[in-house]
């Protein structure tokens, strides 16, 4: 059995019939992130790879901080929709992996009980 973890961490709707939900799934040895895009008119649900943007320091390059101008002053930017987007999937990432975490040592916990009670005749 795999034991694995999903979360839906961001949902958009991008017209009235289309909305795509970005999931990431993690279990022991991969973590997999994708967009489920859902066509309600036809039907159809079209599944593709998410991969997150790629944040580091250059990302800053544009702005002018020794004039107190930064993209984090825009939400309408890209630059800052990207360090949402990244952030948001960082934090589910984590939370997968604190969950899977917390349910190993809760069956750990469990099947050592089960031994225990086993060996005292329970």
């Amino acid at each position: 059995m795999i034991n694995a973890e999903a979360t839906l961490w961001h949902s958009e709707r991008k017209t009235d019939t289309h909305v795509e939900h970005y999931i990431v799934i993690s279990d022991d040895k991969d973590t997999i992130a994708f967009i489920l895009k859902y066509d309600r008119e036809k039907k159809q649900v079209i599944a593709e790879p998410y991969t997150p943007p790629d944040i580091n320091y250059t990302i800053h390059d544009a702005c002018d901080h020794e004039n107190d101008e930064c993209f984090e002053d825009y939400p309408d930017s890209w630059e800052y929709q990207e360090v949402q987007e990244a952030n948001m999937y960082g934090n589910a990432v984590h939370l997968l992996e604190e969950n899977r975490k917390k349910r190993r040592i809760a069956d750990e916990l469990y099947a050592d009980k089960q031994r225990l009670e086993t060996a005292n005749g329970k």
